[in-house]
């Protein structure tokens, strides 16, 4: 009979262990899961590389951002993201210019961060983005020609007051709807703003002597240029 008594307790005390074994190893089990749910979602592809002088790159494959850090000027070393899919950009601080053709024809791009330290944009830089918008840095003096040449969406910008050199077509075929050029601004190249289809109003630079060839071809909705008394010939 004692036997007997014994090997009930036993079992009862088995029996009432049980739930708490199994919600341990429940909990255990979803743990695990999320932890491979984790790590599945970390497993983001990327491309990086590093140019001739340092400056790195550093490509998100899954949300098209591009990262680009160092000092210096970029060089013109072929981009083994040429031809890859980039939406967003951010220029790390450091950074003192654009190269020439740096995104031309990049129409995916939407959006640039660019850094306190940028000093040039160069040559057709951003020559057919999609850029809504963007902010110019105080300290950059030199936008090179067709830097924004194309980029149809760009509906209004600020040009800080140490720009000194814009150059042919910078702005050509832009969605810009008024400019005014800072007095910083003493070098102007042709056709500038021509063929800125909603361009309404622009106000010129003092001390400007010539306006430069084509500058306004094609504006067909402008109605307000201010002109500075220095101008004694248009192009």
């Amino acid at each position: 009979m004692k036997r007997f008594f014994s090997f009930i307790l036993a079992s009862a005390m088995i029996l009432s262990l049980l739930p708490s074994a199994l919600t341990s190893m429940a909990l255990e089990s979803r743990t695990d899961a999320a932890e491979e749910i984790r790590l599945a979602s970390d497993e983001t592809e990327y491309l990086s590389g590093t140019y001739s002088n340092g400056i790195s790159w550093h490509l998100n494959l899954d949300t098209y951002h591009l990262t680009v850090t160092g000092s210096g000027d970029i060089p013109d070393d072929e981009d083994d993201w040429s031809g890859k899919r980039v939406e967003t950009a951010f220029i790390g601080e450091g950074i003192t210019s654009l190269k020439e053709g740096m995104f031309q024809n990049y129409a995916s791009l939407t959006y640039i961060q660019l850094p306190q330290s940028l000093k040039k944009i160069g040559n057709s830089a951003l020559y057919g983005t999609n850029i809504t918008g963007i902010q110019l840095p105080y300290g950059l003096t030199e936008i090179g020609s067709k830097a924004f040449y194309g980029c149809t969406k760009l509906t209004s910008i600020t040009l800080p007051h140490t720009v000194t050199t814009i150059g042919d077509s910078a702005f050509y075929h832009t969605g810009i709807s008024s400019m005014t050029f800072p007095d910083s601004v003493t070098s102007l190249g042709s056709s500038v703003l021509a063929h800125t289809k909603h361009l309404r109003s622009v106000k010129l630079p003092s001390g400007l002597e010539e306006l430069p060839s084509s500058f306004f071809q094609g504006c067909e909705v402008l109605r307000t240029v201010i002109l500075p008394d220095t101008v004694t010939s248009i192009g």
